[in-house]
């Protein structure tokens, strides 16, 4: 029991309650370093400054007017003065100490409390607002200006020239393939191969043009993997056909990370009365408008992975930038490696297959 009469208040509750709003403190100022100018981190190191501010405060220094015992135990100095029969006695501290003020207590929680859930919630709310959101993998992010160019996707997948593999056995796969599809479809329009992946190369052709007459600048157009997989098993398909039309091609290699692009003359794949302009290679920057179109064709090609892709175009207009995703109607592209696969020519009604 102290002089008061009152239980003495145990000395590790002020302790505790700053060391926690330290610790809380340096986390905060951690988190709010990494995200530099997130301004939720840092109206959190304010908040929890002010607490250990408010903690400190109701920790006082009483040095004087209170009744106390010196730090041996003893009772304080008491000084007794007689004036006619009347006794005044006034008592005075000898050893000031630092003591917590059992008052403060309520006021104390309260804000630590609040102070907590504030910086919880602000850290919270600094990871949810102060981040670009988690993309699905099919969805990449856009640039934050409004696109000023559209781009007309599609995914190529000729019956003839390229392969295409499918997860069925050779026995599994019934001959011929309709004269329709031969004609007019390609491999994804065959039922019988409908649930493969386009092989290398795996051939994404892009029109892009303006909204309007302004004129936009393409400054790249780059492709990121969004995920590799083991490559596919199962059969590749291929037949023979003609001579290839011309077009821009960019070759890249889905097996580098970053993915690197080339550039690539398809000389030997053109008509020789094919325009020079239209032999050379994927050079930036282009200009497009609505009335000004760029066709490019992406000849995705990889032999260690089944690759999930997508494609950024890069632009710059009237002093802004930014970037169109392109997807395969809002999912990615895929291509797979055909080493885990068994090697196939389709001839008219059967199969050579390779052993």
């Amino acid at each position: 029991m102290n002089a008061t009469g009152g239980r003495p208040h145990a000395g590790w509750f002020p302790g505790l309650l700053t060391a926690g709003l330290a610790a809380a403190l340096g986390v905060a100022i951690n988190v709010a370093t990494d995200l530099k100018t997130d301004w939720w981190a840092w109206l959190c190191v304010v908040a929890l400054t002010v607490a250990s501010g408010i903690l400190a405060t109701a920790i006082t220094a009483r040095t004087s007017n209170t009744p106390s015992t010196s730090r041996s135990g003893t009772p304080a100095l008491v000084n007794t003065h007689s004036s006619g029969g009347r006794h005044n006695t006034t008592t005075t501290t000898v050893h000031g100490g630092v003591h917590f003020n059992p008052k403060a207590i309520p006021l104390v929680i309260t804000v630590s409390v609040v102070v907590l859930v504030a910086a919880g919630g602000g850290l919270w709310a600094s990871g949810y607002f102060g981040k670009p959101a988690q993309q699905d993998a099919s969805f990449p992010a856009a640039g934050s200006a409004p696109n000023p160019i559209t781009a007309a996707v599609h995914a190529v997948a000729p019956l003839c020239g390229y392969p295409w593999v499918t997860a069925k056995r050779p026995d599994q796969i019934h001959l011929p393939v309709p004269g329709q599809i031969i004609a007019y479809g390609n491999w994804s329009d065959w039922a019988e191969v409908s649930d493969g992946a386009t092989s290398p190369p795996g051939l994404v052709q892009l029109t892009i043009q303006g909204r309007d007459n302004a004129p936009v600048t393409l400054t790249d157009i780059r492709v990121r993997v969004l995920n590799r997989r083991a490559p596919l098993h199962g059969t590749s398909l291929t037949r023979e056909c003609g001579d290839q039309g011309a077009i821009r091609w960019l070759e890249v290699d889905l097996d580098r990370d970053p993915v690197r692009a080339v550039a690539k003359d398809q000389f030997d794949a053109m008509p020789e009365d094919t325009p020079a302009w239209e032999r050379k290679p994927i050079k930036f920057p282009y200009t497009v408008s609505i009335t000004n179109p760029e066709t490019f064709m992406i000849q995705a090609e990889t032999e260690d992975c089944d690759c999930d892709w997508v494609a950024d175009v890069f632009w710059s207009a009237q002093g802004k930038t930014g970037v169109l995703p392109v997807t395969n109607s809002g999912k990615p592209f895929r291509t797979t490696s055909t080493k885990n696969a068994q090697s196939c020519s389709i001839l008219d009604t059967e199969l050579a297959c390779s052993n």
